[in-house]
């Protein structure tokens, strides 16, 4: 704590600009945590596995915690008043911990861009070649934006920074138009994931726009840009990089955001994620006649959770039919359990995999006997 004026009031922040990235700051971290926490009560609720993208978002919050700290730090030692009222150690103070926290924040942010990614592979199967440009752009992204935050200003002291000796904002400019290119990438993946998923149109659109809420983060990038410009072409870093350091927080924290989105939304109406509709029923048109008599009607599903029902009838071919409706739509009833269709984390079963079921329905009419006349 420190005392500013003749009040001798105790202070968290030394200047009401540094008051409001405080405020920034405490605000952000509340949320991200928050909203992982709400991914994993509903993840245990509905009993869904722990995957990479939980890791993700795991490795991703403690990074994010620890960039706070450090920005808090940055906001002790003089960010957001002019350079030229700080003390030599708190000059060192200040670029150390800008230095450290922007690293965080790009890891934070990568695990943010991984999560999504794997959460995507858990919608819906993807080729070899999917995965390679998908995480491939995630990963080059990170190894380049790592690199040249950590050496732009060169060594022996990578951590302090000037104008003149960083390339006035140039490599921290490309690391945000990048990202911005990562983020439309993960944002536009998933149309063609959907695509080949046996559900209807209001739940493609719902998974769509959930999915679809990182496009957020390009538009809060513009502002970042700007930011970025700002503190690269002043002389001032500590008050110069304020807009930078605002929205830069922004987006750190929504990258994570966004990624636990689709795992924690839940859905008013009836039914749910979870309830199998079968509207999409193939029925093969070739029938066959038996020669051994007796009379059965089998229901054979080609998706993986394989059932089987059989209906046997002594009856004729019109009563038959009515009978083996009611049955069918009795074997295919899933009877889930309302709490499980109220959260996209229906979306999958207990391994992480989306529900999908196709069904192929195979019609044998052994009903050739009751044509003929006895």
């Amino acid at each position: 704590m420190e005392s500013l004026g003749s009040d001798e009031y105790p202070r968290e922040a030394p200047s009401a600009r540094g008051g409001i990235i405080l405020v920034s700051l405490y605000s952000w971290i509340c949320i991200t945590i928050g909203v992982a926490i709400a991914r994993f009560v509903v993840g245990s609720i509905h009993k869904v596995h722990l995957d990479f993208d939980d890791a993700m978002v795991l490795v991703g919050s403690i990074a994010c915690t620890g960039a706070t700290i450090g920005s808090r730090y940055a906001v002790h030692a003089g960010l957001g008043e002019h350079f030229e009222q700080l003390s030599p150690v708190n000059t060192t103070r200040y670029f150390k911990a800008a230095y450290t926290a922007q690293l965080l924040q790009l890891a934070t942010i990568a695990c943010g861009k991984l999560s999504s990614a794997f959460l995507l592979g858990r919608v819906a199967p993807q080729s070899t070649r999917e995965r390679v440009v998908l995480f491939g752009s995630v990963v080059l992204w990170t190894a380049y934006s790592m690199l040249t935050l950590a050496f732009q200003c060169g060594l022996p002291r990578p951590w302090e920074y000037s104008p003149q000796k960083c390339g006035h904002g140039g490599p921290l400019i490309s690391i945000i138009v990048l990202n911005m290119v990562s983020d439309i990438l993960l944002t536009a993946w998933i149309l063609p994931v959907l695509q080949p998923l046996d559900i209807d149109k209001a739940r493609r659109r719902t998974v769509s726009m959930l999915f679809g809420t990182r496009a957020v983060i390009p538009l809060v990038c513009i502002a970042q840009v700007w930011g970025a410009l700002k503190a690269g072409r002043g002389d001032d870093p500590t008050w110069d990089g304020f807009e930078l350091a605002f929205f830069t927080q922004a987006v750190t924290s929504l990258s994570l955001i966004v990624a636990s989105l689709p795992r924690i939304k839940r859905f008013i109406g009836s039914g749910g994620m979870n309830n199998l509709r079968i509207h999409d029923i193939e029925l093969p048109l070739a029938t066959r006649v038996p020669s051994d008599g007796g009379g059965s009607l089998q229901l054979v599903p080609s998706s993986a959770n394989k059932f089987m029902t059989t209906i046997e009838s002594g009856c004729g071919r019109t009563t038959c039919k009515s009978r083996a409706q009611n049955d069918w739509q009795k074997s295919v009833s899933t009877g889930s359990r309302q709490e499980d269709q109220n959260s996209t984390s229906s979306l999958f079963d207990h391994r992480g995999m989306m529900l999908q079921q196709e069904v192929a329905v195979k019609v044998e009419d052994n009903y050739h006997d009751h044509d003929q006349p006895h």
